[in-house]
């Protein structure tokens, strides 16, 4: 019996040390896939931010590209809108509404201002001035945001129809070619 008691207790001891060497490793592994998640996702995030900042640099760059492009043609048109506003300032003047000559002169010398200032600014200059206007003058800048959103959607709105009236327009052409009918008797009818 005591032979028995005896083997009894080596197999239970014997289970235990299996038990508690699986329990181990299953902590191991436990321990083992949370580090290799916690590294994944750290290198996931790492990832995902390194390709967001070349998408970023990439478009900054491509934008900086195009206003270096087209910077000099928006610094002519806006000389030639200085020079328009210089021409109306002397015929203002020419008819003694000097008051009026006078703002015109000031607002033409602020469009030479603005057309030197778009030469010789870069795109990033720019964008930094104009975040520094804005956070100075949030109000203003909420009030000018709200005056182009207006103005886009008034010049959306003229741009619709006057497409539709083309359409219209194009549509009675050919119906009346097809007919045989002149089409400028239909072009007289809609003001054309």
């Amino acid at each position: 019996m005591v032979a028995m008691n005896e083997s009894r207790r080596r197999g239970d001891q014997d289970r235990d040390d299996v038990l508690s060497v699986v329990a181990n490793g299953a902590r191991n592994a436990i321990s083992y896939v949370k580090e290799r998640t916690r590294s994944a996702t750290q290198e996931a995030t790492r990832g995902a931010s390194e390709v967001a900042h070349a998408l970023f640099e990439t478009a900054q760059d491509e934008a900086e590209r195009f206003y270096e492009r087209h910077k000099s043609r928006a610094a002519s048109k806006v000389g030639r809108l200085g020079k328009a506003a210089k021409q109306t300032a002397h015929a203002l003047h020419a008819v003694r509404a000097d008051t009026a000559a006078e703002y015109l002169d000031a607002a033409s010398e602020r469009v030479a201002q603005t057309r030197e200032y778009l030469q010789e600014q870069s795109l990033g200059g720019i964008l930094e001035d104009a975040g520094r206007v804005v956070r100075r003058n949030r109000a203003v800048a909420a009030g000018g945001l709200f005056l182009m959103g207006f103005a886009a959607a008034r010049f959306l709105k003229a741009s619709s129809s006057r497409a539709e009236a083309d359409a219209e327009l194009d549509e009675d052409r050919s119906s009346k070619r097809a007919s045989g009918e002149p089409a400028g008797r239909r072009q007289r009818q809609l003001g054309r």
